[in-house]
């Protein structure tokens, strides 16, 4: 048997590994198992261990971690982390789309939300809510203010950990599927470099993403519904990665009325 490992925190990364799970999987289809820190994100699509079973070949990709390796050994990153765990297992990059799967009865769950609400449009602006504090420097600054813009364009549902608490939002609670079957629902995800980006991509549902430090073309490109902002160099250093200036001038100076504008030409058409 043969089964992949994977405990370290990060939705986002787990769902980027989903190609290079389906194609251990395809080559392993009667003896493939998965250990991940997220089991709800795959239910039904793999076979999920907590633990390697017993003489199990183990693939692990926590140590070392190919994204960890590659990002602190180049300047320019050029490479994705899709592609980079799809090396890591010997697999030839094809420009995959990262995917997920809900069950026929959370499909018509979706629905309902659709038929109740109108246009929706969800919003995740805080990377750090999630469990990675150190990604604190992702996230936008005017949280408030752009639900309040967004909301003029249809039912918003605020998407995090902590409540915000608007008037101009509904606040999303849940389970891990239940946040898939949410975001399913909308018409399209408002969101920075975080996990609601990922899961909007690989449920098919347009992403349009807020960046600045880190780079779209490489964290969310894999994605057939993706949309994301200009590149903003203020600073003169985008994108900075790891090494986040003290200003953020990027995400600064992206106003709420920007993102507005933008969102209601996507869902114009």
């Amino acid at each position: 048997m043969v089964v992949l490992q994977r405990k370290s925190p990060g939705i986002g990364d787990a769902i980027m590994m989903q190609p290079l799970i389906e194609n251990l999987y395809k080559d392993n289809h009667k003896n493939f198992g998965l250990v991940t820190k997220f089991p709800d994100l795959f239910r039904g699509m793999y076979p999920i261990y907590d633990t390697p079973p017993e003489f199990a070949e183990v693939i692990d990709v926590d140590d070392p971690c190919p994204c960890t390796l590659y990002e602190s050994e180049v300047k320019i990153i050029k490479k994705g982390r899709t592609q980079l765990f799809l090396e890591s297992g010997g697999y030839t990059y094809k420009k995959e789309s990262p995917r997920l799967e809900l069950t026929a009865v959370e499909e018509s769950e979706a629905d309902k939300f659709k038929g109740e609400q109108g246009v929706q449009i969800g919003v995740s602006t805080t990377s750090a809510a999630y469990g990675n504090v150190l990604d604190g420097w992702r996230d936008y600054p005017y949280p408030e203010a752009l639900v309040k813009s967004l909301s003029s364009l249809g039912h918003v549902v605020w998407m995090h950990t902590k409540p915000l608490h608007s008037k101009y939002a509904e606040d999303f609670k849940g389970s891990l599927r239940d946040l898939m079957i949410r975001i399913k629902s909308l018409d399209i995800m408002v969101a920075v470099d975080t996990a609601t980006a990922h899961i909007a991509g690989a449920l098919g549902v347009t992403v349009y993403g807020i960046f600045g430090p880190t780079d779209p073309a490489l964290r969310i490109a894999n994605y057939p519904s993706a949309f994301w902002l200009p590149k903003y160099e203020k600073c003169g250093r985008a994108y900075c990665w790891y090494d986040p200036c003290k200003w953020r001038f990027c995400l600064q100076s992206l106003k709420p009325k920007t993102i507005q504008k933008k969102v209601k030409v996507l869902l114009n058409g």
